[in-house]
């Protein structure tokens, strides 16, 4: 084979891959509603945002970094786009400009696009908090995907609020931001919740004991002192 051939073989490979893919695809629609419905929505336009949006009481007074670049000239290159300014976009951001500082790769040019001001989507709409009830979601996610990997996405999700704590200690906003560990409480209605609820939390603090050993039952009496 000739180096001229190559090429013309690994894209009838790439052609032949991308049609066994889709055939597949069509053959799992047919057979299962759920993988439909997940390509209908994958294939949907997600829409521009609403033209008129809410204020949220989270974004008065506006952030000095509210309207930063808004009426700047996109640059006609950049190394990475990250399209939305929350939390998650903020995150890749930083990790990136990070990543770019420890490999002294000053250079990395990152452009963030933003339909409308920084962080004013949903990041800039909720009640500022992380209580991820993971008692309650741990039993189903170690049916699902076993002991080992439940303990591990539990584990993720807690790193979380150190992670966070220590961005906003570097950024000099612990103050400014209000950003600490507080207790939360889950308050039940209904007693046949609160009891499923006390049996996932047995389950939570037998297997994960570290993770588990901060949770406390109060109900009757003691609940209400």
């Amino acid at each position: 084979m000739t180096t001229d051939q190559a090429p013309t073989l690994s894209t009838l490979l790439h052609r032949l891959r991308n049609l066994l893919i889709r055939a597949l695809l069509r053959a799992l629609r047919l057979f299962s509603s759920s993988v439909d419905r997940l390509l209908v929505r994958l294939a949907a336009s997600p829409g521009l945002p609403v033209p008129v949006p809410t204020e949220a009481y989270w974004q008065i007074p506006k952030a000095p970094v509210a309207e930063w670049g808004q009426h700047d000239a996109v640059p006609a290159y950049a190394d990475v786009v990250v399209v939305g300014s929350g939390i998650t976009g903020t995150a890749v951001a930083r990790t990136l400009l990070d990543w770019g500082r420890d490999h002294r790769r000053q250079g990395v040019r990152i452009v963030m696009l933003e339909a409308r001001e920084a962080c004013s989507g949903a990041t800039g709409r909720n009640g500022g908090h992380i209580t991820p009830v993971l008692y309650d979601q741990y039993p189903e996610l170690r049916d699902t995907f076993g002991r080992e990997t439940a303990a591990q996405i539990i584990r993720f999700r807690l790193a979380h609020v150190p992670a966070l704590l220590e961005v906003a200690r570097e950024e000099g906003l612990l103050e400014e931001s209000q950003c600490r560990r507080v207790d939360a409480f889950d308050v039940f209605m209904n007693q046949e919740q609160f009891a499923e609820s006390k049996r996932k939390l047995e389950v939570y603090r037998m297997e994960l004991p570290e993770e588990g050993g901060e949770y406390r039952v109060r109900e009757g009496e003691t609940a209400i002192k």
